[in-house]
């Protein structure tokens, strides 16, 4: 795989390692601070209504755009800022407020770099594969050790532990 083509698997691992940190363990850390089911329940759905929110609401202003790389990056940059909000607050309206701009931008950064992916690939798209496996290796990685480090740490690390994976 040539330099190019080792950023995006880089970009895909550091993507899904981050997921692999946020779904499996956003309930327990929600858990942890003392909220029920209801409102561990109702952050999942934020999170997955923003799934299908996102993506088409960003591809409006990225496909109008001259410079639609900006709107990667932006969507990179706002998804970090806005988990950092994780950080400041307990309650739970804040968490949904949170969890849905949060939701809003990290669902939406994926499918530009999707398209991106397969334009930089062209007439090679039959490597996608041996890129897009690399998401699957760090959500993996991550998913499978990241309850060990919440034992050790303590479930508030949550949010202190995610955010350099979305930093990355």
């Amino acid at each position: 795989m040539d330099a190019d083509l080792r950023r995006f698997a880089v970009f895909y691992f550091c993507y899904y390692a981050a997921l692999g940190a946020y779904t499996p363990y956003v309930g327990r850390w929600v858990s942890s601070m003392g909220h029920g089911g209801y409102v561990v329940g109702t952050m999942l759905g934020l999170w997955y209504a923003t799934r299908i929110l996102a993506p088409p609401f960003w591809a409006r202003g990225v496909e109008r755009s001259a410079r639609p790389g900006l709107w990667f990056v932006a969507g990179s940059a706002l998804t970090l800022l806005s988990f950092a909000g994780f950080t400041l607050t307990r309650s739970a309206w804040a968490l949904f407020a949170v969890m849905a701009v949060f939701g809003l931008f990290y669902n939406a950064v994926m499918p530009q770099f999707e398209a991106m992916t397969l334009k930089a690939l062209g007439p090679r798209s039959a490597e996608y594969g041996r890129i897009r496996v690399w998401g699957s290796i760090g959500f993996l990685i991550v998913a499978s050790t990241y309850g060990w480090l919440l034992d050790r740490f303590g479930d508030d690390a949550f949010p202190w532990l995610t955010l350099p994976l979305l930093a990355l």
